[in-house]
């Protein structure tokens, strides 16, 4: 299951990161031809949505695979949940139902289903370590213990 985890969080990120460089570098009227939006948008909400999608792509990899700040990984899929819920938003108010549906999956890729049970803290699944489940989505920590980062503020709040 962490194999397929892994493999589920590269994909997301090259989307979103294919996305974000997109709207970051191309000219305005080169993405008007090919996302109708974007006219409804002002040029720095674009480049800010951009950004954002970029680091959120990083994100989802970089803290985890690092094992620095792994904390930081739900709250990037937290954070790219509200731009795809926006997104959404943005294209039933441009009547565009096929975007619609293709944020959708996009959106569902990334979303475990709520009655899916996840692990608390220092528990092991049958999937082997636990998770990390906030914002919904399961993201492996590497380990059976949180962070040592995390830890170390745990253990000075408590002194």
């Amino acid at each position: 299951m962490n194999v397929a985890l892994w493999i589920l969080a590269g994909v997301l990120a090259v989307v979103f990161a294919a996305a974000g460089v997109m709207k970051t570098t191309q000219p305005r009227d080169e993405l008007a031809e090919k996302l109708p939006w974007v006219e409804d948008v002002s040029t720095g909400t674009l480049r800010l949505i951009g950004v954002a999608e970029m680091l959120g792509a990083l994100g989802l990899i970089l803290p985890v695979w690092t094992g620095i700040a792994s904390v930081l990984t739900p709250i990037a899929a937290a954070g790219l949940t509200v731009i795809m819920v926006l997104t959404i938003v943005i294209h039933a108010r441009c009547k565009d139902p096929t975007a619609i549906v293709v944020n959708l999956v996009v959106l569902r890729a990334g979303v475990r289903p709520p009655s899916t049970p996840s692990p608390t803290r220092g528990e092991t699944s049958s999937n082997g370590p636990s998770t990390c489940s906030s914002s919904g989505v399961d993201w492996p920590r590497g380990s059976t213990n949180w962070p040592s980062s995390t830890a170390r503020l745990r253990s000075s709040r408590r002194s």
